[in-house]
Protein backbone atom coordinates (compact mmCIF):
# COMPACT_ATOMS: atom_id res chain seq x y z
CA UNK A 1 0.00 0.00 0.00
CA UNK A 2 1.48 3.35 -0.93
CA UNK A 3 1.43 6.53 1.11
CA UNK A 4 -1.42 8.23 -0.79
CA UNK A 5 -3.68 5.21 -0.47
CA UNK A 6 -3.01 4.96 3.27
CA UNK A 7 -3.87 8.61 3.77
CA UNK A 8 -7.07 8.35 1.71
CA UNK A 9 -8.18 5.22 3.58
CA UNK A 10 -7.43 6.86 6.92
CA UNK A 11 -9.37 9.97 5.93
CA UNK A 12 -12.36 7.83 4.95
CA UNK A 13 -12.29 5.93 8.24
CA UNK A 14 -11.88 9.14 10.29
CA UNK A 15 -14.80 10.74 8.43
CA UNK A 16 -16.89 7.61 8.98
CA UNK A 17 -16.01 7.53 12.68
CA UNK A 18 -16.77 11.24 13.11
CA UNK A 19 -20.15 10.90 11.40
CA UNK A 20 -21.01 7.80 13.44
CA UNK A 21 -20.07 9.66 16.61
CA UNK A 22 -22.48 12.47 15.63
CA UNK A 23 -25.28 9.95 15.05
CA UNK A 24 -24.70 8.24 18.41
CA UNK A 25 -24.54 11.48 20.37
CA UNK A 26 -27.73 12.63 18.63
CA UNK A 27 -29.43 9.43 19.83
CA UNK A 28 -28.18 10.01 23.35
CA UNK A 29 -29.39 13.60 23.36
CA UNK A 30 -32.87 12.45 22.29
CA UNK A 31 -33.14 9.54 24.71
CA UNK A 32 -36.00 11.17 26.63
CA UNK A 33 -37.97 12.51 23.65
CA UNK A 34 -41.20 10.59 23.08
CA UNK A 35 -41.58 8.91 19.68
CA UNK A 36 -37.92 9.54 18.76
CA UNK A 37 -36.57 6.71 16.61
CA UNK A 38 -32.96 5.66 16.93
CA UNK A 39 -30.63 6.44 14.02
CA UNK A 40 -27.70 4.21 13.13
CA UNK A 41 -25.00 3.64 10.56
CA UNK A 42 -24.07 0.25 9.20
CA UNK A 43 -20.50 -0.84 9.72
CA UNK A 44 -18.05 -0.11 6.93
CA UNK A 45 -18.42 -2.89 4.38
CA UNK A 46 -17.42 -2.45 0.77
CA UNK A 47 -19.01 -5.72 -0.33
CA UNK A 48 -22.43 -4.92 1.14
CA UNK A 49 -22.37 -1.43 -0.37
CA UNK A 50 -21.44 -2.88 -3.77
CA UNK A 51 -24.19 -5.49 -3.59
CA UNK A 52 -26.74 -2.84 -2.65
CA UNK A 53 -25.60 -0.51 -5.43
CA UNK A 54 -25.92 -3.29 -7.98
CA UNK A 55 -29.51 -4.08 -6.89
CA UNK A 56 -30.73 -0.47 -6.88
CA UNK A 57 -31.76 1.16 -10.12
CA UNK A 58 -32.61 4.59 -8.73
CA UNK A 59 -31.15 6.56 -5.78
CA UNK A 60 -34.57 6.87 -4.11
CA UNK A 61 -34.89 3.09 -3.91
CA UNK A 62 -32.68 2.90 -0.82
CA UNK A 63 -34.90 1.62 1.95
CA UNK A 64 -34.62 2.71 5.55
CA UNK A 65 -32.21 5.52 4.73
CA UNK A 66 -33.37 8.76 6.24
CA UNK A 67 -30.53 10.94 5.03
CA UNK A 68 -26.84 11.04 4.39
CA UNK A 69 -24.14 12.93 6.20
CA UNK A 70 -20.65 13.29 4.72
CA UNK A 71 -21.66 10.71 2.12
CA UNK A 72 -22.54 8.04 4.71
CA UNK A 73 -26.03 6.59 4.98
CA UNK A 74 -27.88 7.15 8.23
CA UNK A 75 -30.71 4.68 8.82
CA UNK A 76 -33.66 4.80 11.19
CA UNK A 77 -34.59 1.88 13.41
CA UNK A 78 -38.36 1.52 13.61
CA UNK A 79 -38.63 -1.02 16.44
CA UNK A 80 -41.21 -0.31 19.16
CA UNK A 81 -38.95 0.31 22.14
CA UNK A 82 -40.52 1.88 25.23
CA UNK A 83 -44.16 2.78 25.87
CA UNK A 84 -43.57 6.38 24.74
CA UNK A 85 -42.38 5.17 21.31
CA UNK A 86 -38.71 6.03 21.87
CA UNK A 87 -36.44 3.11 20.99
CA UNK A 88 -33.02 4.41 22.09
CA UNK A 89 -31.24 1.93 24.36
CA UNK A 90 -28.66 3.67 26.55
CA UNK A 91 -26.51 0.55 26.99
CA UNK A 92 -26.35 -0.10 23.24
CA UNK A 93 -25.48 3.52 22.47
CA UNK A 94 -22.66 3.53 25.06
CA UNK A 95 -21.22 0.29 23.61
CA UNK A 96 -21.43 1.73 20.07
CA UNK A 97 -19.82 4.98 21.22
CA UNK A 98 -16.97 3.15 22.94
CA UNK A 99 -16.22 0.88 19.97
CA UNK A 100 -16.37 3.89 17.64
CA UNK A 101 -13.86 5.74 19.85
CA UNK A 102 -11.50 2.75 19.63
CA UNK A 103 -11.79 2.78 15.84
CA UNK A 104 -11.02 6.49 15.76
CA UNK A 105 -8.04 6.17 18.12
CA UNK A 106 -6.60 3.20 16.25
CA UNK A 107 -6.88 4.95 12.92
CA UNK A 108 -5.41 8.16 14.33
CA UNK A 109 -2.39 6.18 15.51
CA UNK A 110 -1.96 4.59 12.08
CA UNK A 111 -2.17 8.01 10.46
CA UNK A 112 0.40 9.47 12.87
CA UNK A 113 2.81 6.63 12.04
CA UNK A 114 2.36 7.23 8.31
CA UNK A 115 3.21 10.91 8.76
CA UNK A 116 6.19 9.96 10.94
CA UNK A 117 7.49 7.73 8.13
CA UNK A 118 7.05 10.58 5.67
CA UNK A 119 8.83 13.01 8.01
CA UNK A 120 11.75 10.57 8.40
CA UNK A 121 12.01 10.12 4.64
CA UNK A 122 12.18 13.88 4.11
CA UNK A 123 14.73 14.52 6.85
Amino acid sequence: MNFGTSINNSKYILDYSNTKNNVITNNLSNINNPKYKRKYMNDISFNSELELAMKVTHEKHFTGTENTQNGFKINTEYSQGRNDGNNVNLDKEIVDLTSNQYLFQLNSTVLQKEYSKLREAII
